[in-house]
């Protein structure tokens, strides 16, 4: 039985729901490369090998049609493990503590999450968080304009996140980068993993933006310019700290 996280190209149909998350994301990063896929489904069909292998002859690399490591990591998206914690550690950069341990985040949540983000690639920033909609931290209402913590909020909730208890991971908790980081377990830059939530300090003041850590020192957010993948070593604003949201213990006020 192949894992959740694991690189998934090939999968009939009636098995598709074990990596259809990978499957999107390879479409969503194929599309956002200029290279159509055909439908974001989550099935790599005839349609999307092509893209694939359009994409391989156009980054020079061997034409397989497959998405293996080369192709995933000239898409930028390397970072994504085949099971949680199978990268690296990134760079240590340890902002506070101490901090107690905490498990990793599960795999399958994490894919699910950073597909669900993955949806909203391109989409523009929500100035002021004007749309009502953008600001649901009760229900995933689609793609459309976010802001950053509202990405996370429509990430978490399109994911059907839970806290520890089982209990759906919504509300107040979801409602800017500030709850998110009172009622959220710290963990150090260390210990960094795909789905867990990367803050920092802006013009706005201190960890007035975040974004969700998608592996390979990158991470997915909603910008100025639109959501977007960027690379944490060049991104200009810096890191006030870390923060996990898969499968911790619900705080008492949410």
């Amino acid at each position: 039985m192949l894992g959740p996280m694991q690189w998934l190209v090939r999968v009939p149909k009636s098995r598709a729901s074990e990596s259809a998350t990978e499957v999107k994301i390879l479409q969503h990063m194929l599309a956002h490369a200029g290279f159509d896929p055909g439908p974001v489904d989550g099935w790599f069909g005839p349609v999307t090998e092509r893209a694939v292998r359009a994409f391989q002859a156009a980054r020079g690399l061997a034409v397989d049609g497959e998405a293996g490591t080369e192709t995933w990591a000239a898409l930028g998206l390397e970072g994504l493990p085949r099971q949680a914690g199978a990268m690296p550690a990134p760079p240590p950069a340890t902002v506070g503590g101490p901090f107690s341990p905490l498990p990793a985040p599960d795999s399958g949540q994490a894919a699910r999450m950073i597909g669900v983000a993955f949806q909203f690639l391109g989409q523009p920033y929500d100035k002021g968080s004007q749309s009502k909609q953008s600001r649901s931290t009760d229900y995933y209402h689609g793609v459309g304009p976010v802001e950053c913590s509202g990405l996370i909020g429509q990430a978490v909730l399109g994911a059907g996140l839970t806290w520890a208890d089982g209990s759906p991971l919504k509300g107040k908790v979801l409602s800017y980068t500030l709850t998110l980081r009172d009622n959220l377990p710290p963990i150090s830059r260390e210990d960094l993993r795909p789905g867990d939530l990367v803050f920092f300090n802006s013009s706005l003041g201190p960890w007035r933006h975040v974004g969700i850590y998608i592996g390979d020192n990158k991470m997915i957010h909603a910008s100025m310019k639109g959501v977007e993948v960027r690379d944490l070593a060049n991104y200009g604003l810096d890191e006030a700290g870390y923060r996990r949201i898969i499968g911790v213990p619900k705080p008492p006020t949410a």
